[in-house]
């Protein structure tokens, strides 16, 4: 069972997620952002549906694990399960606006290009560079060839065909409707990874209790399996995400 933890000892989580400032932290967040999309909810998903005692050991995981996990079931096999390669391609775009504008908007929300910290100092200088939002653009070939592998790796690890075909995803982004992005309030974006761990200290129990009630049961999907986007078949596919990733 996946445990998620420090990815790397050298580099601070919260430096991998919100203040990259090194080729290295780009190349640590590609692989993170690739296993947590395509390796370990495949892994989680199968392992909930073939062990009746996955959701038990998952709660007895420390701080935010359990929520994380059973957060990331709940999105494989009910809110985000495509049944067409349509939905794949739709779901590649909503992603890349997360990653690539969304979240970025709520950094600067958080903490705008003119914030200064306690002391008077610029909040954004020395190593954290302030980030800028992308637009996302179907004539950009790296914007297209991210959703080209991310859909196609998304189709796969639930056994669904593929395609290759970039003309016709052209045209088929122009129609996927994104919703506008409002910045949300009372959002905490931690700074350090001190302030993290403070706060997955705490446990959501009621959260808990609504995940593990809305899951859908085991029984009632007799025969679903998910498929590990890393192996031979998606290898093409693993090399272009991970490369676009860092260069998006």
């Amino acid at each position: 069972q996946f445990q998620p933890g420090p990815t790397e000892k050298s580099i601070p989580i919260c430096t991998l997620k919100n203040f990259p400032n090194a080729i290295e932290h780009t190349l640590q967040w590609a692989r993170d952002e690739f296993e947590g999309l395509f390796k370990q909810p495949a892994e989680n998903v199968n392992q909930y549906l073939t062990d009746p005692k996955f959701v038990e050991r998952t709660l007895r995981l420390a701080g935010t694990q359990p929520l994380e996990v059973l957060e990331a079931v709940q999105r494989s096999l009910v809110l985000q399960r495509p049944q067409t390669w349509a939905d794949c391609v739709t779901w590649a775009c909503h992603h890349w606006h997360t990653q690539y504008s969304n979240n970025i908007r709520q950094l600067l929300h958080n903490f705008p290009p003119d914030q200064l910290t306690s002391s008077g100092a610029p909040f954004w200088s020395g190593p954290k560079r302030c980030p800028h939002p992308l637009t996302f653009d179907v004539n950009n070939p790296l914007h297209l060839d991210y959703v080209m592998a991310a859909a196609n790796l998304f189709a796969q690890t639930y056994g669904l065909t593929g395609s290759q075909d970039r003309a016709a995803v052209a045209t088929f982004l122009q129609s996927v409707q994104v919703p506008e992005f409002t910045p949300k309030s009372g959002v905490k974006i931690h700074v350090s990874d001190q302030e993290l761990q403070s706060a997955n200290a705490s446990v959501d129990d009621s959260r808990l209790e609504e995940l593990k009630a809305t899951l859908p049961s085991p029984d009632k999907l007799p025969g679903f399996k998910m498929y590990l986007g890393h192996d031979h078949a998606n290898h093409e596919f693993w090399i272009r995400y991970v490369t676009r990733l860092q260069h998006a």
